[in-house]
């Protein structure tokens, strides 16, 4: 279920001057950006994720949560603080609940619901029935199986 919330988020561009402490921003690398930040952060950096602690004047500092990089993968931190001169990012974008996203995933949260009860529904628990009633007391409900007493041909 965890993918499924953190999928209802999206990152909206947004002009970076009236951003508070502690916004979820997701900052676009430049490529003067990768170079200079290539021994910090990576070579082929192209997002830096994290939560602002304090809003740019000349540069960001952001604690990082993750990395994107060109490649297509994604390094995870945990809060270090990292700074990123102004000029190094090329777009700002911050993190806001989707609408959208969040019924789709609560749609699809109850389908799967209404799809398990339905299946065990058809499927049932094993059970055809009741018990049969048990024998009278010194009678066996057991049938018993024919012997042969011939011996087996070779």
């Amino acid at each position: 279920m965890l993918p499924y919330l953190t999928g209802c988020y999206t990152y909206k561009r947004v002009d970076a001057s009236p951003l508070p402490q502690g916004s979820e921003v997701s900052l676009t690398i430049t490529d003067q950006g990768r170079v200079g930040l290539g021994d910090r952060l990576g070579t082929g950096v192209l997002r830096v994720n994290g939560r602002v602690v304090n809003p740019p004047d000349s540069t960001w500092v952001v604690r990082v949560s993750s990395v994107d990089m060109l490649a297509g993968g994604k390094s995870h931190w945990s809060g270090e603080e990292v700074r990123l001169p102004r000029s190094y990012v090329s777009e700002v974008a911050t993190r806001e609940l989707s609408q959208k996203k969040t019924w789709l995933a609560v749609g699809i949260a109850v389908g799967a619901v209404v799809v398990a009860i339905g299946a065990a529904t058809l499927i049932g628990n094993g059970y055809e029935g009741s018990d049969p009633e048990p024998p009278p007391v010194g009678q066996s409900s057991r049938s018993p199986v024919p012997i042969s007493s011939a011996a087996p041909r070779p």
